[in-house]
């Protein structure tokens, strides 16, 4: 049987809520999509916890909520922002 993935992305369920992934952060199993990074090199463990996360699993994506995501692109906009202040 073939999933429409668009279809379960509308409605709030994403393949890895499917799979059963639960969020790497908090544990949430709502809502629960993949957060990627191009390479490995980009993670700064003295940012974030998902980058902590992200280093010790030796992982390029991992599971989180929509909520811990969000917040997750939000400081990485703040962190780049600050940086080209700096500059």
């Amino acid at each position: 049987m073939k999933t429409d993935l668009r279809a379960l992305y509308a409605s709030g369920i994403s393949k890895a809520s499917l799979d059963g992934l639960t969020c790497s952060k908090c544990n949430s199993s709502t809502q629960v999509e993949m957060h990627h990074v191009r390479k490995m090199a980009d993670l700064n463990p003295k940012l974030t916890e998902v980058d902590r996360l992200m280093i010790s699993a030796r992982r390029k994506q991992i599971p989180l909520c929509r909520p811990c995501h969000m917040e997750t692109h939000r400081l990485a906009t703040l962190n780049k922002r600050n940086r080209n202040r700096t500059k």
